[in-house]
């Protein structure tokens, strides 16, 4: 009897069994037949004689309330790269939307790229079921114009649908009397090359057809040429014309020719220099002009150099001993200020008042920049307004015209923002790997060849990031935008330094230090041309010192006297080498340490 209890019961118990499986299987079919999709995606692309395309699409979608709640939307793309990177915005006009044959309601919103038609009531939602959906519009400027022929690339569906796509039909039809020349077509996500259709084409309509369900995200896009030249010529005008269609890049190259013509007459009525004297050889700087003076005259502004010739300066003058201890540098206090000048006394005050001696390190930034600005600043007051005008106020809105007009340029990019990054990025990094390259360039022109290397190892990485950024600059900015970051730039430096003007009192003084500075770089050899020049000693040779450096000939300084700084040596009670009153050790790092300490 058990096992007939055991059949007995097994026969409800397989059927209860299969009506499961079958629950099962009907819950997983019923799913995906209601899925909410878009059953077929039409197109009707009507190309105009004008160039223009009139476009019907009808999109019947099955709605199951899900997204498709109160209608579709449809986005459409305006904003295309173009040439040198920058934007092409498309005309769009929506002409008219229907829903199942009826008029429908639809708004137009602005998108970051395009336009998105947002169709239906927010009022109204809509039941599960079957809708058809007419949207017609226009749109211009999409056509393709080559030698061999003209064209229309469009992307029948767009790439971004979050529903299949059962079937897509297009039809592109050419005004009467072109005839189609070639068609073809690309399935599948954005970039994909997949080849899921049938074209046919006579006379001048083109017929597409996909021959696969699209998943989300995959679209139709089609190619269709024409023997060249036969729209009308209002079709070959409305192509890319810069004015037009970049009005920010129009109104920042003139803006940046604008900057451009206000620094030439601004040079021409302020920045003009006097005429040149006769520069006659001179055996001494100009009176009353310290090392760092003369530099600060000679180039009309204050450099590392300046502070590193003035630092020389003081140690000559036995106010103060520079100390070599192995890569560093020590200012000593000597104490001996009797023969300083002005600014000279002040540099010494802030430098080594109150203490022995100075670590020229970065510990000691604050007050070795201290010292910097303090000599500038009184530099600043011996020379400029009565040697020289720097000419600020004519040259900043030149700066500011040509500044906007980079700005400009960049708007058009296809990329401003990222654009905007690098450029504030680019200006603060170049400012840092600028200093650095320039203490290692000061270096090498001292003959500081260990200061150099380390500098050098030390800026390798900063310079290596500079180029990485100016590939992003370029790659976001375009050429137009790199090209008027350089040309505002370049010209803003250019005029910077070109607006400079020396008075006559100026001019005098700047003649009296070509001289100068011809005495101390004259070679060896041409030595003789020089009427009566005084005898070299080493106290000549420290004495000049740091106006060749300031001057930026101290290598043929320092190289006349070679053998007269070797016969110093040989003396009797020498040790056989030259030993300086004014530093123990090399000088030759000084300016680049200087820099980097400062």
């Amino acid at each position: 009897m058990a096992p007939r209890r055991a059949r007995g019961r097994s026969g409800p118990a397989n059927g209860n069994g299969a009506l499961r499986i079958a629950l099962v299987l009907l819950a997983l079919v019923l799913p995906a037949a209601a899925a909410e999709r878009i059953l077929l995606f039409g197109s009707a692309i009507e190309v105009t004689p004008d160039g223009d395309l009139l476009v019907t699409e009808t999109i019947r979608v099955k709605a199951e309330g899900r997204e498709i709640k109160r209608g579709i939307y449809r986005d459409f793309p305006q904003l295309y790269k173009g040439r040198f990177g920058l934007k092409e915005k498309r005309p769009f006009e929506v002409l008219s939307v229907k829903r199942d044959g009826k008029d429908e309601n639809f708004v137009v919103e602005a998108l970051g790229s395009g336009s998105r038609v947002r169709i239906g009531r927010a009022a109204h939602r809509l039941p599960g079921g079957e809708y058809s959906y007419e949207i017609r519009y226009r749109t211009g400027r999409q056509l393709l114009f080559f030698d061999t022929h003209d064209e229309l690339y469009w992307n029948v569906t767009g790439n971004y649908w979050s529903f299949p796509i059962e079937r897509v039909e297009a039809t592109v039809v050419l005004p009467d009397g072109i005839a189609v020349r070639s068609v073809e077509a690309y399935t599948g996500s954005k970039g994909a090359k997949g080849r899921a259709y049938a074209a046919r084409h006579a006379g001048n309509r083109a017929t597409i057809e996909s021959t696969a369900r699209m998943s989300p995200g995959e679209g139709l896009t089609v190619v269709v040429t024409w023997d060249p030249g036969q729209l009308r010529e209002a079709a070959y005008a409305g192509k890319s014309i810069l004015w037009r269609d970049h009005p920010l890049v129009v109104g920042g190259a003139l803006l940046l020719l604008a900057a451009f013509l206000y620094q030439v007459v601004a040079w021409f009525l302020v920045g003009r220099d006097p005429a040149k004297g006769v520069v006659i050889a001179r055996f001494e700087p100009p009176e009353g002009f310290s090392p760092a003076a003369v530099r600060y005259l000679d180039r009309m502004g204050f450099d590392n150099t300046c502070f590193s010739a003035a630092v020389m300066g003081l140690a000559v003058k036995g106010a103060a001993l520079i100390r070599q201890s192995g890569k560093d540098y020590v200012l000593k206090d000597r104490g001996k200020t009797d023969g300083l000048l002005p600014d000279e006394t002040i540099l010494y005050a802030k430098l080594l008042a109150g203490r022995k001696e100075l670590p020229l390190k970065r510990s000691n930034h604050k007050r070795i920049g201290g010292a910097r600005k303090a000599l500038q600043k009184a530099l600043r007051a011996k020379l400029e307004k009565r040697h020289f005008f720097r000419n600020l106020k004519w040259w900043l809105p030149g700066f500011l015209v040509a500044m906007a007009g980079v700005i400009t340029v960049l708007l058009a990019s296809d990329a401003a923002a990222p654009a905007f990054f690098m450029l504030l990025w680019l200006s603060v990094w170049t400012l840092g790997t600028g200093a650095l390259v320039s203490a290692v360039v000061s270096a090498v022109r001292s003959g500081g060849w260990a200061s150099a290397v380390g500098t050098g190892l030390f800026a390798l990485p900063f310079v290596f990031f500079w180029f990485v950024g100016v590939g992003f600059f370029l790659a976001t900015a375009g050429v137009l935008g790199a090209g008027a970051f350089v040309a505002g730039g370049a010209m803003s430096v250019a005029f910077y330094h070109l607006i400079k003007a020396p008075t006559k009192m100026g001019r005098r003084a700047m003649d009296e230090v070509a001289g100068f500075k011809h005495y101390l770089g004259v070679a060896e050899e041409d030595r003789l041309n020089l009427q009566n020049p005084p005898e070299k000693t080493p106290e000549l040779f420290e004495r000049f010192l740091p106006y060749a450096l300031a001057l930026g000939v101290e290598q043929t300084w320092s190289e006349k006297f070679d053998a007269v700084l070797a016969a110093a040596a040989d003396a009797p009670g020498e040790s056989g080498r030259y030993r300086p009153s004014f530093y123990t050790g090399s000088y030759t790092g000084l300016d680049g340490a200087m820099a980097a300490a400062g």
